[in-house]
C-alpha cells in the first residue's frame, strides 16, 4: 500500500516537471521575440534619426519657396529618396533637379491664376446674362388614329415613351407584347407594365412617327396621359431651345418647329421639287396669328 502511494507521488512529480519545462521554454522563446523585436526598434530609431539629419542637410542647400504647395511636394520627394537607401550626395543633387522643375511649374502656375484673375475681373465688368424664369415642361400637340393629345410631355428624363392603359383601350390596341422590365419611378417606388404597343403610328403636323409605347396601368388618370421620351425624340432629331421656347422636328424633307405648349411656328418644306409636282417648291408657311399670340402667352 505504501509503495503504491509512493509510486503515485513519484508520478505527479514527473507530470509536474515536464509541465513545468514547457512553460519555461515558451516564457524562453517569448523573451527571445520580445528582445529582437525591441533590437529591430532601435534600429529603426537610429534610421529615422539618420534619415531626419540627411533630409535636414539636403533640404538646407536647395531653394526655398514661399508656396506651401512646393514645400510639401519636395518634403515627400525628399523622404521617398533617402528612405530608398541613396547616399546623401546623389540624393542632394537629384533633389536639386526636381526642386527646379517644381519651383518652375509653381511660377508657371502663378503667373496662369494672375492671367486667370485678370480675365475673370474683365469679363465681370463686361456684360451680364440676363436670369429668365423657369419656362416649364415642352409638350406636342399629336394624334394616335382619331384621337387627340394636345398635352404629349416630352421628357428628357426618361428613355421609354409611356402611355397609360386606359388610354390604350380607348384606341382599340390591346395587343401588348410581352416585356420583363421594371419601372423604376422617382419616389423609388417599382411597377411592372402591362406590356409593349409596337410601331405606334403618331401623328405630328402632317408626318406620321412610328413609336414604341410601354403601357402601364396608373391608380388615376394622369394630366398629361402620353410621355414622349428620348427613344421617341431622338427619331426625328428633336433640338430644343429653352431660351426660345423652342422645339424643332426634321422628318425627312419637312422640319417643323413647336412652342412650349405644342403650337406651331413654322414649317420648312426641303423637298425637291419634280417637273410633276412644281407646287411643293422650298416656302416658309406662317402660323395664323391666333397660333403666334398663343405661342407668346
Amino acid at each position: 500500500m505504501l509503495e503504491q502511494i509512493l509510486e503515485g507521488q513519484s508520478k505527479l512529480v514527473v507530470d509536474f516537471n515536464s509541465k513545468f519545462d514547457a512553460i519555461y521554454t515558451d516564457l524562453n522563446g517569448k523573451i527571445d521575440n520580445l528582445s529582437s523585436h525591441m533590437k529591430k526598434l532601435d534600429v529603426q530609431e537610429i534610421h529615422d534619426a539618420k534619415c531626419k539629419a540627411i533630409m535636414e542637410k539636403i533640404l538646407t542647400t536647395i531653394p526655398k519657396d514661399a508656396s506651401e504647395n512646393s514645400s510639401a511636394q519636395l518634403l515627400r520627394y525628399v523622404k521617398r529618396l533617402v528612405n530608398n537607401g541613396l547616399h546623401s550626395e546623389e540624393a542632394n543633387l537629384l533633389t536639386r533637379d526636381m526642386s527646379s522643375i517644381l519651383l518652375k511649374k509653381v511660377k508657371n502656375d502663378r503667373s496662369k491664376r494672375v492671367v486667370l484673375s485678370e480675365h475673370v475681373s474683365s469679363t465681370a465688368k463686361g456684360q451680364s446674362t440676363e436670369i429668365l424664369s423657369d419656362p416649364g415642361s415642352f409638350v406636342l400637340d399629336s394624334l394616335i388614329s382619331t384621337r387627340r393629345f394636345s398635352h404629349s410631355f416630352c421628357h428628357l428624363g426618361t428613355r421609354i415613351n409611356l402611355m397609360p392603359k386606359s388610354v390604350a383601350g380607348k384606341l382599340g390596341m390591346t395587343n401588348y407584347m410581352p416585356t420583363r422590365i421594371t419601372l423604376l419611378f422617382a419616389d423609388r417606388s417599382n411597377r411592372i407594365p402591362q406590356g409593349i404597343l409596337d410601331d405606334v403610328p403618331l401623328k405630328l403636323g402632317k408626318c406620321l412617327i412610328l413609336a414604341d409605347f410601354v403601357v402601364l396601368a396608373y391608380d388615376e388618370e394622369p394630366k398629361d396621359p402620353l410621355i414622349l421620351g428620348i427613344a421617341f425624340l431622338a427619331t426625328p432629331g428633336a433640338r430644343i431651345d429653352v431660351k426660345k421656347d423652342r422645339i424643332s422636328l426634321n422628318i425627312c424633307d419637312v422640319e417643323m418647329e413647336f412652342g412650349m405648349d405644342g403650337s406651331e411656328f413654322i414649317v420648312h418644306i426641303r423637298s425637291i421639287p419634280t417637273n410633276k409636282d412644281t407646287s411643293s417648291m422650298a416656302a416658309q408657311i406662317s402660323p395664323p396669328s391666333s397660333q403666334m399670340k398663343a405661342a407668346k402667352n
